[in-house]
């Protein structure tokens, strides 16, 4: 499969669709993917304006995104979407790489994320690329509101994790091999 990564597109509210899509598998596992608020086409041209947007396409569309923030001294991704037909086939694992490219060119020591326990398609591929899980009691302070925001969803903590990549120790072999 032939895609590449791009940093702007030209219609935001198609990757706020792709989100949707994505987030239909979670039901699979037995999470209501309702209860996640999609990213407005604002919001992710918001991100692209500050360089914190990469879409992956393929063939002139929009096959997935990841979105990112700056909590120095951790670069942290916000969110990863690949069309649910489409996983799979590295196009998450590009995106993954093109984030973790710009925080390393951006001097963050480190990455950071949010994620289920019970989903092996990311807990697998951030597994591999050398993300931890991190105790609860060692979490970045940052991420208070973003637990929180999960908690006003009706998201049980006890099914989150917080992973985080030391980028001094990551190597691109971590990805080959993932």
């Amino acid at each position: 499969m032939s895609h590449r990564i791009v940093r702007h597109w030209n219609s935001y509210d198609e990757l706020s669709r792709i989100e949707a899509r994505a987030a239909e598998r979670y039901t699979k596992v037995g999470y209501d993917s309702s209860a996640w608020a999609v990213t407005s086409g604002e919001a992710l041209e918001g991100y692209a304006t500050r360089g914190l947007l990469w879409v992956a396409e393929k063939n002139g569309e929009a096959v997935g995104f990841a979105t990112a923030e700056r909590y120095y001294p951790f670069f942290h991704l916000e969110e990863l979407n690949v069309l649910p037909d489409l996983q799979g086939l590295g196009i998450g694992k590009s995106l993954l790489q093109a984030v973790i490219d710009e925080a390393r060119k951006s001097h963050f020591p480190f990455m950071s994320l949010r994620t289920f326990l019970a989903t092996p398609w990311s807990m697998g591929l951030y597994k591999r690329c050398g993300f931890k899980i991190t105790p609860e009691l060692e979490r970045p302070q940052y991420l208070a509101q973003h637990i929180a925001h999960e908690q006003d969803l009706g998201v049980p903590l006890s099914h989150r994790c917080t992973m985080i990549l030391d980028l001094n120790e990551h190597t691109r072999s971590n990805l080959a091999m993932a």
